[in-house]
């Protein structure tokens, strides 16, 4: 931090300019906000608003991302636990292709749209979001969720974030004893949730990739 500032000792806290350290110092990754402020005679209080990690993504490398869709060094940061790094795995993400460094914004609609879907989910019911491995973007304002263990796919949409959770408790809890071997479940429906087996869609997909050829 002290390096990004430019600031030395013996510079004249008067002439120091607030607006272009505080600048410098938000080229670095992790450093989200500045806020400076002089005490005389001879004293720079200088305060940092911290980034922090929401997410992984997948580009063209492993990336962190915070909530306002700016990427974060993939490497452990000292003092983290293994609890802080047990995030889902964004993908699926259009338009934020090609070279990337951390600090770099790719705040697409879809992304943040994950991401406050991701924030709230979090606020909401913590312990049930361990269960969510990936994320990927869906249309009409959904998100497909892939949960650990044998990746049942959830399709939900993102308003009402609470509720919809609390209905995807609830299937949890009865859906591998009422259907054999399901592969995904789907809530974007009013009023019902659509359940589809693993061979039904095996079949769906042999079909597809029958028909593209």
């Amino acid at each position: 931090i002290l390096a990004a500032s430019g600031l030395s000792v013996g510079q004249n806290l008067f002439l120091v300019d607030l607006a272009q350290v505080a600048a410098q110092v938000e080229t670095l990754p992790w450093v989200r906000k500045v806020y400076l402020e002089r005490r005389p005679p001879d004293r720079l209080r200088l305060q940092v608003e911290e980034r922090r990690r929401l997410a992984w993504i997948q580009l063209e490398g492993l990336y962190g991302i915070d909530e306002d869709g700016v990427l974060l060094p993939a490497d452990k940061v000292e003092g983290e636990t293994r609890a802080e790094l047990d995030l889902p795995l964004l993908t699926g993400f259009e338009g934020i292709a090609g070279n990337r460094s951390p600090g770099d914004r790719v705040a697409t609609p879809a992304l943040l749209q994950a991401l406050a879907w991701w924030r709230q989910a979090r606020q909401e019911d913590a312990e049930f979001c361990l269960n969510i491995s990936e994320i990927q973007p869906l249309a009409g304002g959904s998100v497909r969720l892939l949960l650990v263990g044998d990746g049942l796919e959830v399709r939900v949409p993102v308003d009402r974030v609470g509720e919809r959770l609390s209905v995807l408790k609830d299937m949890m809890q009865r859906i591998y004893r009422e259907f054999p071997e399901p592969a995904y479940l789907d809530l974007r429906f009013a009023g019902q949730a659509v359940v589809g087996g693993k061979a039904a869609q095996q079949h769906a997909e042999k079909g597809g990739a029958h028909g593209a050829g």
